[in-house]
């Protein structure tokens, strides 16, 4: 058995940070995606482009 359980407002807290990481990983690979999105439009373009000459 655990002999010092966390608190309830610890618990609270320590939920809140995690809540707070997962929205900021989560909002890092939404950014990262539109990022890699842009760069595969404009290759794609580009490739158009070339072959379209």
């Amino acid at each position: 058995m655990n002999k010092n359980p966390i608190s309830e407002t610890e618990r609270q807290h320590l939920r809140a940070e995690h809540r707070a990481r997962v929205a900021r990983c989560t909002e890092d690979l939404q950014v990262r995606y539109a990022a890699q999105k842009i760069v595969d439009l404009a290759r794609q373009q580009a490739e158009e482009e070339y072959f379209n000459e």
